[in-house]
């Protein structure tokens, strides 16, 4: 039982948690964060929608068309993803600035962190392997005609695309989720 005058059970003053002393320290990378998702999420969302005029439309040479459109803006994806992790880093250090303890972690963010690594890669090994794959067969067929193998070819590269926009699409729910359920507070002071 403490004792009066023991301070063995007093916490150390957190700058976060300091009414008086609420700076702009982290806003602008919340901010920055915010807009690297925003943009991530922009391109996931019309990387979807070309994917669903791709398979409604008929004729090769438009499907090409529209496949030289998809990939003029699939640099974004990779450069988003860079503003996000290099954003997120950062906000963590704002968050625990002023802590007591020099390393602290929480598990959600741990958790966040290994969903998003894996989403940069799976979006940027397997996402490209099969966009390139289809792109090729397409642009093939586009030039000597369909043949029913090269349908059936991308058929098989649809239904794994298919596979591969869930995929993607579970992850970033999942850490959405958790940066909007893992704590109540965000880090920086607008």
């Amino acid at each position: 039982m403490p004792r009066a005058g023991d301070d063995s059970n007093r916490r150390l003053p957190n700058k976060h948690n300091n009414e008086e002393d609420k700076t702009v320290n982290g806003s602008y990378n919340f901010l920055l964060h915010l807009l690297g998702f925003g943009v991530f999420t922009a391109v996931y969302l019309r990387s979807v929608l070309f994917e669903k005029t791709l398979r409604a439309e008929p004729d090769w040479t438009r499907k090409t068309l529209i496949m030289n459109i998809m990939n003029t803006g699939a640099w974004l994806g990779p450069v988003s993803g860079i503003v996000l992790l290099l954003s997120g880093f950062g906000n963590v250090y704002n968050r625990y600035l002023g802590a007591p303890e020099p390393v602290q972690f929480e598990g959600w963010i741990a958790g966040k962190l290994i969903l998003f690594i894996i989403l940069m890669i799976n979006g940027v090994t397997m996402g490209r392997i099969l966009s390139k794959r289809r792109f090729q067969l397409v642009h093939a067929s586009a030039k000597e005609g369909p043949s029913p193998d090269n349908e059936q070819k991308l058929r098989q590269y649809n239904g794994w695309l298919t596979v591969f926009y869930l995929i993607q699409g579970l992850l970033l729910l999942a850490i959405t989720s958790m940066a909007a359920f893992g704590s109540l507070k965000h880090p920086g002071a607008f």
